[in-house]
């Protein structure tokens, strides 16, 4: 297993020890002492052994005390060795990996956290403990619940239940009440994971602070509602022309004035060109694509 011929190896116990990697010496050396002193049932320990090439082979050590003297000092042990290198590679390799997971996890600057069906909190960023103030270790093996106003939670469980294997992600928008007992508006989006049979398993939930958003929607809401509110009562005809998407308001006095129905005159540009008279729409083209083009500013 090593790469010695017969010959190459002596039987004296110093063959073992001079192989075993000097790290992993003294915790071999202690569990072998500890079987020798009837401390323990056998002998079992995992360590690198040094191969002829040079390589580090992992082993797995195990022995056993099968004769002992009448005053129980042991005379005789057996033991052997299993190659466990690629079992120690790939549980390495994951551990890498999962420290690299993580890192990413509590590098982000959403919440995150993880419960089981029963609401049992399997996983929590650094992010969310710092949202509810509370450590890691405080909340795992704790139950979730919403921490929003009483008059969401009837609202946020109802879309939770809307998770299934064939619509396992729900997104949820709704306000919570944070460490320092204010209230701010998250959106959640929840995945559920579910059994062979249909059944959820687990929640993980990934939270971003939208209140900023939400305050500027807010604004510019308030601020529309007041430039309709100007734009309708003022004694002229006005209209707002969205050039991207190619849609016009015209305000209800610009109908009035040309004799429409609020229902009968539609949201498109067209609505204006087909009512400018044919030997003044060519000038009146011209002159919206100089101010487009920024040619002209009016």
């Amino acid at each position: 297993m090593l790469g010695y011929e017969d010959h190459e190896i002596s039987d004296a116990v110093s063959e073992w020890s001079d192989r075993v990697h000097p790290e992993d010496l003294p915790s071999a050396q202690t569990a072998v002492r500890a079987h020798l002193e009837g401390k323990t049932p056998s002998y079992a320990n995992e360590h690198r052994m040094r191969c002829k090439d040079g390589s580090w082979m992992w082993i797995l050590d195990r022995g056993m005390v099968i004769q002992r003297n009448a005053d129980g000092k042991p005379l005789r042990m057996i033991g052997t060795h299993v190659d466990i290198t690629q079992r120690r590679g790939v549980e390495e390799a994951l551990r890498i990996s999962e420290e690299r997971y993580r890192d990413v996890v509590e590098d982000q600057i959403e919440t995150i956290c993880r419960f089981k069906a029963d609401g049992t909190f399997t996983f929590v960023n650094a992010v969310f403990c710092r949202l509810v103030g509370k450590s890691q270790e405080e909340l795992l093996g704790q139950t979730w619940f919403p921490r929003a106003p009483e008059e969401e939670l009837a609202s946020i469980q109802s879309q939770l239940a809307k998770m299934t294997p064939a619509n396992p992600v729900v997104t949820i928008e709704n306000p919570i009440f944070v460490a320092d007992g204010t209230l701010r508006w998250f959106q959640f989006v929840n995945r559920g994971f579910f059994d062979s049979e249909g059944n959820l398993r687990e929640t993980q939930v990934v939270g971003r602070d939208i209140t900023e958003q939400r305050e500027v929607k807010e604004a510019l809401r308030e601020s529309e509602e007041r430039w309709k509110f100007a734009l309708e009562g003022a004694g002229d005809g006005l209209w707002d022309w969205n050039v991207e998407i190619g849609q016009v308001h015209y305000s209800r006095r610009w109908k009035e004035m040309l004799g429409y129905q609020e229902h009968e005159v539609g949201n498109s540009f067209l609505e204006w060109q087909k009512r400018v008279h044919n030997e003044d729409l060519p000038g009146a083209q011209l002159k919206i694509s100089a101010i487009l083009e920024g040619r002209q500013t009016n």
